[in-house]
């Protein structure tokens, strides 16, 4: 080998040494949510000019590059996530190759992500599934199919049976946002899709079915409805506001709670009317937890009551909301 060749030889082996070892140093926010974010964010990193670069925590991002002001990329980069992502937030994580959140060598991100890929979650027992999908043997059957899969996953289900599965996700909220997507896109009724499991941890408590769900449809299907008297049912109306009628006409377990701020939360179509009770609670309680989020003239928060179980108004949980000041 000429010595002119010998040069070019060492000369290539330097320079592929020098390339492994900058992209086994490269450092990049952790935030990334995909390996294709982190292969896009590497090329952003190469681009022009002004220049910056946009995520959301449901696996979305944008970039743009070549603009004089600095806030003109960073609008543009936030304009190409949320293109893709209208349900979800996207927000800055690097403005002119700088990154503004923690950050972490590439190789152990990308291996990072093919752990969470094959995380595994506890066990369930077969004939348990969760509340909302008991009298369903088609969601049940795709259920206990969701219980063995890996990785951070979720299920969601709609009341008019359908249903979306995602898993081997990297992160907890791309399960349930895949999830969700895939269940409004066979939903016939509406925006009643509703993440009923994560990751093997049911959202509102499992219940045992048999081979045939329909062993139970008697028991889910029929809710005790006791009355109460007038005076209090006109009470409960006013609280009610512009939910009174929705409520009504809801036939199976419901239930209703509110807060004198605003804050209320309506659930209906479940298993059981202590069932309904909490997840009435927990919507309410929500309005609370954003309004402490994002405070504002408006943001006063008190403890929420359930105020309206099926057709019996509590008398004495309405006292307590009209007492609130």
């Amino acid at each position: 080998m000429s010595r002119a060749k010998q040069i070019r030889v060492k000369l290539i082996i330097a320079l592929t040494a020098l390339f492994s070892g900058w992209l086994s140093a490269q450092q990049v926010p952790t935030d990334l949510p995909s390996k294709e974010s982190i292969d896009a964010y590497l090329s952003y990193l190469e681009r022009p000019g002004y220049s910056a670069f946009a995520i959301s925590r449901q696996g979305e991002f944008g970039s743009a590059w070549s603009y004089g002001l600095i806030s003109a990329a960073e609008n543009a980069a936030l304009d190409d996530c949320e293109k893709n992502a209208p349900v979800a937030p996207c927000y800055i994580v690097s403005v002119d190759g700088q990154s503004t959140r923690d950050t972490m060598d590439v190789k152990e991100l990308l291996a990072q992500f093919e752990d969470a890929k094959r995380q595994q979650w506890p066990s369930v027992d077969f004939e348990k599934v969760p509340l909302q999908i008991a009298s369903n043997e088609v969601q049940i059957k795709q259920y206990q199919r969701y219980t063995s899969q890996i990785g951070y996953k979720a299920f969601a289900a709609s009341r008019d049976g359908s249903w979306g599965i995602s898993s081997a996700q990297i992160t907890d909220e791309r399960a349930r946002f895949l999830a969700m997507e895939s269940c409004r896109q066979h939903e016939k009724g509406g925006k009643s899709c509703a993440i009923i499991d994560a990751n093997n941890r049911a959202t509102m408590g499992r219940i045992t079915v048999k081979t045939e769900a329909t062993e139970l449809a008697d028991v889910i299907l029929a809710p005790a409805m006791e009355e109460s008297d007038v005076r209090s049912r006109e009470r409960a109306k006013t609280l009610f506001k512009s939910r009174w009628d929705e409520y009504q006409k809801a036939e199976r377990n419901k239930a209703f709670a509110v807060n004198n701020f605003g804050a209320m939360g309506m659930a209906v179509e479940h298993a059981s009317s202590l069932v309904a009770e909490e997840a009435a609670l927990n919507t309410c309680e929500s309005y609370n937890s954003i309004k402490q989020s994002f405070p504002g003239p408006n943001s006063r928060i008190a403890p929420c009551y359930i105020i309206a179980t099926n057709n019996f108004f509590d008398v004495e949980n309405i006292d307590l909301v009209e007492a609130q000041e």
